[in-house]
């Protein structure tokens, strides 16, 4: 920027196509819903790059040591108990370092909201895990699990971060509501997908927060899931309601306003988005925000 490059050649990775999509959609309302339709998914796209660099980063190191403990015990050159203790110490490092940024994050997200201490919940969450490390390693030896099952318990900080996250802001602000942010969408089951963008009343509302169900529970693919949660302050945040697309939720808000379908004196054509959202990527930039 400080050599006057145009801000359009920096847009990519704000700019998105869901991001322009959201807007287009929201085009004949005007300029300032437009652009607040944008920002909604501008944040839950930040919010999930931020959460999957944490997660993805506490996964890998968490299979590949509970992966060479398995292997150890595989190839004789360690007991059971050593290696279940490696897997265990492996599990409660990785739910440590998970819970410990996600509060981090949610404090930041939002105004006094005191970061917690999670470290009981994440003990108790590498001792729930114990039973089945010790069956895993007892596989192993019969040869009826692949070592590469420990990617199964390396998924599991997914649900550990949004636990911290959750219970961190809703515990400073209980009266705010919750909402469902799909994760990676090409390996989301059915039922996360039909979440995305559901807005519930409270932490106790959802069924369980992402990443923490069974395999064929309330996400199909049980801790593998990648789905994330955000909250919002009022209902005006909220800007799709449920099973709704951008288009429909739109067409449904026009309906509402007397002579909104006949405003055309307001409508935008995606090029007048795009230039604004240009406009305000630039500033953001220019910012540092």
């Amino acid at each position: 920027m400080a050599k006057g490059k145009d801000a359009r050649a920096f847009i990519s990775d704000i700019l998105t196509s869901d991001v322009l999509d959201s807007a287009e959609a929201q085009r004949t309302i005007g300029v300032a819903d437009a652009l607040k339709a944008a920002r909604a998914v501008i944040r839950k796209n930040d919010n999930k790059a931020r959460r999957d660099a944490v997660v993805n980063k506490a996964k890998a190191l968490v299979a590949g040591n509970i992966a060479d403990a398995v292997e150890s015990y595989r190839e004789g050159k360690s007991t059971k108990a050593g290696s279940e203790g490696k897997a265990f110490s492996a599990l409660l490092s990785g739910y440590r370092e998970v819970m410990s940024t996600g509060s981090q994050h949610a404090s930041e997200d939002f105004s006094s909201t005191a970061v917690k201490d999670f470290e009981k919940s994440a003990h108790k969450r590498a001792t729930e895990q114990r039973p089945y490390i010790s069956a895993f390693l007892d596989h192993i030896v019969k040869s009826l699990t692949p070592a590469s099952r420990a990617d199964v318990y390396g998924a599991t900080m997914n649900g550990a971060y949004n636990e911290a996250y959750g219970d961190t802001v809703s515990d400073a602000h209980p009266t705010y509501k919750v909402v469902w942010q799909l994760g990676d969408a090409s390996g989301s089951c059915a039922a996360c997908k039909g979440r995305d963008g559901q807005v519930f009343d409270s932490v106790g509302d959802l069924p369980g927060y992402p990443g923490d169900s069974e395999f064929g529970g309330f996400c199909l693919g049980g801790p593998n899931c990648t789905c994330g949660i955000s909250f919002i302050e009022n209902d005006d945040e909220a800007y799709f309601e449920p099973e709704q697309t951008p288009q429909e939720a739109a067409d449904a808000m026009l309906e509402n306003i007397p002579g909104g379908m006949d405003m055309a004196h307001q409508v935008m054509t995606r090029d007048d988005v795009d230039a604004e959202m240009v406009d305000r990527a630039n500033a953001r930039t220019l910012t540092g925000e």
